[in-house]
């Protein structure tokens, strides 16, 4: 069969399905630039495994602008936590990835309130 182009109005909807694909028919040399966005995928359906992770360097973090856009960066290591008390703030030093807090007086709550 000669290599034809299939117009989309001559599909009917929801014919074309994965199991009408053959394995390994579709490569991304077959799909033009651009044509699958984030909209087309539903949420939680690409995992970890499956997304391109080689171009990190030891020791680096996948990182988030928070705009949709992932990069690799240097894994920074907090070496101070601030607590916010009612009286004053206190920087408290993070040693051997351990925090250790020492109550004055009174109770000391972990958490939000």
């Amino acid at each position: 069969m000669a290599l034809t182009k299939i117009k989309s109005h001559s599909v009917a909807l929801n014919s074309l399905t994965v199991a009408n694909i053959a394995d390994n028919a579709i490569d991304a040399t077959k799909i033009a630039s651009n044509s699958i966005l984030t909209r087309h995928i539903d949420d939680n359906q690409i995992n970890i495994d499956q997304l391109n992770v080689s171009d990190g360097s030891s020791g680096q973090v996948l990182s988030t602008n928070g705009s949709g856009t992932l990069s690799f960066i240097a894994n920074a290591v907090a070496t101070n936590l601030t607590v916010f008390g009612r009286s004053a703030n206190v920087s408290v030093p993070i040693t051997a990835s351990a925090i250790t807090v020492v109550a004055r007086s009174g109770n000391v709550s972990v958490g939000v309130t």
